[in-house]
């Protein structure tokens, strides 16, 4: 799906659902395909505030393995991370 589909297909359904918050979409993108304005935040954040972010003030914000703040999604996306602090308090994965 192309970039302006995209966009024709979320404002369709804002028009037609009336959220309370911007929808949200993700995308995996090399650091050479990030689009012209996109925000980079100033200090390490977890996704979830990040997703709260985009929602509530409708920007569109990048997210890179320096940026984020939360072990669990480094370890998940296999960005380097602290495997110790997440398995504490997490629990080690099943086997």
């Amino acid at each position: 799906m192309e970039l302006e589909e995209a966009r024709s297909l979320g404002r369709e359904l804002e028009e037609r659902l009336r959220p309370a918050t911007y929808l949200l979409a993700v995308a995996f993108l090399g650091r050479e395909g990030v689009p012209e304005g996109v925000r980079r935040p100033e200090e390490k954040l977890s996704l979830c505030q990040l997703f709260t972010l985009s929602r509530t003030h409708g920007w569109t914000l990048e997210l890179v393995p320096e940026g984020s703040g939360c072990p669990a999604l480094n370890l998940l996306l296999g960005w380097p991370g602290d495997r110790e602090m997440v398995w504490s308090s997490c629990g080690p994965p099943a086997t």
